[in-house]
């Protein structure tokens, strides 16, 4: 017991380390050129929140919303709006997070004008659930679609052609976002060094207890 309390010590000090290294990748991105980007692939390749510029047309008409996004405590979507290069590649563009109306049959309007245009944003994998049920549950047919937390299949599925299992979350100047507060970790590293306080003097009271325990035991 003694040594898995430890071991979960010492795992929240590393995950508290692996947050603050995605917190400075994500601050340092800023001060870096955006890289251009005319094909889907290469995005696979990016290390994560590398800045880019791609160049197209957004497809209003197939965008996603997903579900079950909180933002100041209000519940909303983040909208996904399908990105056309000039090679026919799409790409998700994340436009950020919109609220969503108390009547669930109530879709937001997150139009946008299809004209071509050039745009900024990070690559950013594809935000993951604490737990996972299913690839990506479809709730709503037609356009905007409902989705909840897809997968690589679950994005193909719903668009019907190959998309890179990646976002790129548009920059804050950009025109056509919504509610921008991109933040690189859910749970910052400061969290995890409290969790790590507590497995830690778990520990002490447990290494406490026994050596009392010994000493008593080899007094009898």
């Amino acid at each position: 017991m003694l040594t898995a309390l430890l071991w979960l010590g010492f795992w929240q000090l590393e995950r508290a380390g692996e947050k603050r290294a995605l917190q400075e990748a994500f601050a340092s991105s800023s001060s870096v050129a955006a890289a251009p980007i005319d094909a889907g692939a290469p995005l696979l390749a990016l290390p994560r929140f590398t800045p880019v510029r791609l160049t197209g047309r957004y497809d209003s008409t197939r965008q996603a919303l997903l579900d079950a996004q909180v933002h100041d405590g209000h519940a909303g979507y983040r909208v996904w709006t399908p990105f056309t290069l000039a090679n026919g590649d799409r790409i998700l563009v994340d436009r950020g997070w919109v609220r969503a109306s108390p009547d669930r049959n109530e879709l937001p309007d997150v139009a946008v004008a299809e004209f071509e245009r050039s745009i900024t944003g990070h690559v950013a994998p594809l935000p993951q659930p604490g737990i996972r049920v299913g690839g990506g549950v479809q709730e709503t047919e037609g356009w905007p679609r409902r989705l909840a937390w897809p997968d690589a299949s679950a994005l193909q599925a719903a668009w019907g052609h190959a998309l890179p299992p990646v976002l790129v979350l548009l920059a804050d100047g950009e025109a056509d976002g919504f509610v921008r507060d991109w933040n690189p970790v859910r749970v910052g590293p400061e969290r995890h060094i409290g969790y790590a306080v507590q497995w830690f003097a778990l520990a002490l009271t447990l290494a406490v207890i026994i050596i009392v325990l010994t000493i008593r035991s080899r007094k009898k």
